[in-house]
């Protein structure tokens, strides 16, 4: 019965930690110049803390923002009942 629940428990674990979203503004990114935010969002993302401005970061209008949950952010999530959700952006330049 535990190696059922663990399976079950990995499984979730794994499809949750693929939600991406990619957006892509102007031509795109030119360069593949990297630079990760968090996002802290609590009671299951429905408040939002310290929202990064993407507007201020970039230098030339091309970019993309790849928006995704990782792991780590689904554990804590897990781990905090939902009061805790964090999530991961990625602005390449």
């Amino acid at each position: 019965m535990n190696k059922i629940k663990f399976f079950l428990l990995t499984l979730f674990l794994i499809n949750t930690s693929c939600h991406i979203h990619t957006f892509n503004f102007g031509d795109g990114p030119k360069e593949n110049n990297l630079t990760v935010f968090k996002q802290n969002n609590f009671i299951g993302g429905l408040i939002s803390n310290d929202t990064p401005i993407i507007e201020e970061t970039n230098n030339g209008g091309n970019y993309r923002i790849t928006i995704k949950k990782n792991i780590v952010d689904t554990i804590l999530t897990i781990f905090s009942f939902g009061l805790y959700s964090p999530t991961t952006i990625i602005l390449t330049e």
